[in-house]
């Protein structure tokens, strides 16, 4: 493949890359390696003891391939029974449909391939345009999303390639970042077929879905926690896509555990950018570890330092980078606006 054929295949609207275009046959190579380490790192942890949050899409999937209703056989907390008896089912039905293929295998089995496929499929994806983008897989937020078996290495791929709005499903909320990175008709309207087709399965989905998410503890968006104001800073940068992207993480709930940040990786148009970004989250997930308590709620401790070094560094990213086309005059007047748009050029 030529450069300028590999350059056609970049995400629309991507920053031009500084790097020569990367062969289809080493992306494939690096896809698979990526898929496969991800798949024994996913393996090994789950060796450790923790339960990987993938048995609940599992459970709820070979529920429905029974004909039973996971949000009835899962409706509230209930810490005496077992794993997955002993929470509320707080995913949409779409999402489960998308498990189901995997639901007649061993569960770990089941979310070691998942997760490896996903993150080969994220690998794949993000190699289109050059091979510094591979820094979404160095951080603590890839790390702790293999350890727990979350979705948003399949989050992220979606919005780079539409026809995976699919998946979008599988978390909604993230899924409204993806739709800021990539608006797709076709995709959208992929989507929602599935969601049409959810109906016939289970009718009364969706208002079992909401009555059970009105259950989950502490889920906030950033912009309702003492620092989150200071997102709207990234209003300064409104024409580019990246601070769009960066202001629906801001707005939408998820839980600041580094791991539903992951599409914040989007964001970083050069290598030094996605490195610091990858320091700062490695430096984040360190100070958490170390400060944890016995007794604490780690998972709720883990917020302080998503917000100070994940989200915050990705807000600098969002402001040092040049505003996309023309803007109004009244913001030109404004003297943080100049020194936020001009900022002084680094000798050479």
């Amino acid at each position: 493949m030529s450069t300028a054929a590999a350059a056609t295949t970049a995400p629309p609207g991507a920053a031009p890359s500084t790097t020569a275009a990367v062969s289809r046959r080493t992306r494939i190579v690096v896809a698979l390696a990526i898929g496969a380490f991800s798949a024994l790192f996913c393996y090994l942890f789950q060796r450790l003891g923790p339960r990987p949050d993938f048995l609940y899409w599992w459970s709820a999937a070979r529920m429905v391939l029974a004909g039973q209703d996971p949000y009835a056989l899962m409706p509230v907390y209930n810490h005496a029974l077992q794993p997955p008896f002993d929470a509320p089912f707080f995913y949409p039905l779409p999402a489960v449909l998308l498990v189901t293929p995997l639901a007649r295998i061993p569960m770990q089995l089941a979310s070691v391939l998942g997760f490896g496929t996903m993150s080969g499929l994220l690998a794949f994806l993000v190699t289109r345009e050059s091979l510094w983008r591979l820094a979404i897989f160095a951080n603590a937020s890839f790390f702790l999303a293999a350890a727990c078996t979350q979705w948003s290495p399949l989050i992220v791929a979606a919005a780079l390639a539409p026809g995976l709005a699919v998946f979008l499903w599988c978390k909604p909320t993230l899924g409204l970042a993806a739709l800021a990175w990539n608006r797709s008709w076709k995709g959208i309207a992929l989507a929602a077929a599935l969601g049409v087709a959810s109906l016939f399965v289970i009718p009364d989905w969706p208002r079992e879905w909401l009555r059970n998410t009105s259950l989950i503890i502490k889920h906030p968006a950033p912009i309702m926690t003492p620092a989150g104001p200071l997102a709207l800073l990234a209003l300064l940068r409104w024409r580019n896509r990246e601070a769009r992207v960066f202001l629906v993480m801001a707005c939408v709930p998820q839980l600041l555990f580094f791991y539903d940040q992951l599409p914040l990786w989007l964001l970083p148009r050069t290598p030094r950018q996605s490195l610091w970004l990858s320091l700062a989250s490695a430096l984040g997930a360190a100070g958490w570890a170390a400060t944890l308590h016995k007794g604490e709620p780690w998972v709720l401790a883990a917020a302080p330092w998503v917000l100070a070094l994940v989200y915050l560094p990705a807000l600098v990213i969002v402001l040092l980078q040049p505003h996309d086309g023309p803007t109004p005059a009244w913001l030109h007047r404004l003297p943080v606006f100049r020194r936020l748009a001009h900022p002084p050029t680094p000798p050479a």
